[in-house]
């Protein structure tokens, strides 16, 4: 459904549920669209295997908790934690998207690009730091539940 949209923007292919890269990044900046709520099947993108599980969104809070919003066992996650020790865990079959996003950073080469375009298309702003080169792929990018 959402994959459509990202289709129709030039020079943008096909999400593969991976991290976005630079180009990718650049792009989120132009993206618009109108929804209230984001549902499981919104950020779906299933293979042979299944649905695949993946980071959707990685930082930290003021606080300096890790922030992470993933997509696990058919629920969208937001788990925040510090030293490794849950603050809270709460999990989704649909969720209004502000309550995912952090109010101090994200660290966009670990977030999804197809979730991340889809925030921006919903009219929201994600606080991105820095691009960080050096971060070397990974499914998850924080602790799981």
């Amino acid at each position: 459904m959402f994959f459509d949209l990202l289709k129709s923007v030039d020079s943008i292919s096909e999400p593969e549920g991976e991290e976005m890269n630079e180009k990718e990044y650049e792009t989120l900046k132009s993206l618009r669209c109108d929804n209230e709520v984001i549902t499981v099947s919104d950020v779906s993108e299933e293979t042979a295997e299944g649905l695949i599980d993946r980071t959707l969104l990685y930082g930290y809070t003021p606080s300096r908790f890790t922030w992470h919003v993933y997509l696990k066992d058919e629920r969208i996650h937001k788990l925040i934690y510090a030293n490794r020790e849950p603050v809270t865990h709460d999990r989704f079959e649909s969720v209004e998207p502000k309550i995912l996003i952090p109010n101090k950073r994200l660290y966009p080469e670990a977030c999804d690009y197809s979730f991340c375009a889809l925030l921006i298309t919903m009219g929201f702003s994600l606080p991105f730091t820095t691009w960080n080169p050096d971060r070397k792929w990974k499914i998850f990018y924080g602790m799981v539940m």
